[in-house]
């Protein structure tokens, strides 16, 4: 989100409320990552992706505030697949689960001015259930990160 650049229109998306156009100035920049399996074998990439876009954004500009949303999965089971073959997790996700959240929460969250960490199950199995480790939770979580972005919106700009 930022402002457009002068001489350009907006477009509307289908599907999107919100319009899409190139923009001059970069207000807030957000970074999503899925971890779904494998958590431990991954963390320090998707860390290091985490920070390094970070640092993206704030080149881009000083004042815009720098959002990270990670989603990390608690189920029980998982599996992936390369094309039709399926590749069931040695490891249960959730088994990881913990520390991945702790490690994020540790050495990511001091580089975003708000990191949000949610807490899923999905097991890549069919007919692909979904669900959040506490829905309450997750909906406090994300409507509190959503009031404090939008408090610190107003202070920057």
């Amino acid at each position: 989100m930022g402002q457009l650049v002068p001489g350009t229109k907006t477009r509307a998306e289908t599907g999107y409320l919100v319009q899409r156009g190139p923009v001059a100035t970069l207000r807030i920049g957000t970074e999503m990552k899925i971890i779904g399996t494998k958590q431990i074998a991954q963390i320090d990439r998707v860390m290091n992706d985490l920070r390094s876009q970070a640092d993206t954004f704030r080149t881009v500009s000083r004042k815009a505030l720098v959002v990270a949303i990670v989603g990390v999965n608690f189920a029980d089971r998982y599996t992936s697949y390369e094309g039709a073959r399926a590749f069931p997790a040695k490891y249960a996700p959730g088994r990881d689960a913990p520390e991945v959240v702790e490690r994020l929460d540790r050495l990511v969250r001091p580089t975003y001015d708000e990191l949000v960490i949610l807490k899923f199950r999905a097991t890549n199995r069919s007919p692909y259930p979904f669900e959040w480790v506490s829905q309450e939770d997750t909906r406090l979580l994300y409507s509190s990160a959503l009031l404090r972005l939008g408090d610190e919106y107003e202070d920057r700009f």
